[in-house]
């Protein structure tokens, strides 16, 4: 069985793009940001999947690297990692049977920093650098 992460799985085509306030998809283009920073997002919306984002502004870590830095089963830092890419926001290398992963993109680090300046006192805490 293939497990779908798409956050729309399993809904319809015409139902995935409504909106729940109004009944219907947008009418133009001009709010289609707002989707895509919304999946965006979702996409970070877990302390898991926040931790592995914040671990990868310190640069590139391989699976194992990271299932030992958020002890985590690996199993479940996979499925993270995979909902991470469904949202764009990390990429992959392999290297033999390695596989690294790092930032998508130049403008990840400032999300995580913005979210961790609401955090920051708890990241000290925890013994995590402050973003």
């Amino acid at each position: 069985m293939e497990l779908d992460l798409h956050p729309s799985a399993g809904r319809s085509a015409s139902s995935r793009h409504r909106n729940p306030y109004f009944g219907a998809a947008p009418a133009d283009a001009s709010t289609n940001w707002a989707r895509e920073v919304s999946e965006i997002l979702k996409a970070a919306a877990h302390e898991g999947r926040f931790l592995i984002l914040t671990i990868l502004t310190h640069g590139e870590k391989s699976v194992s690297e990271l299932v030992k830095a958020v002890e985590l089963p690996q199993s479940v830092v996979s499925w993270h990692l995979a909902r991470l890419r469904l949202g764009n926001l990390v990429k992959t290398r392999k290297d033999g049977r390695v596989v690294y992963y790092s930032l998508a993109g130049a403008e990840i680090p400032a999300l995580v920093k913005i979210f961790s300046a609401f955090a920051s006192d708890g990241m000290k805490q925890d013994g995590l650098p402050a973003a």
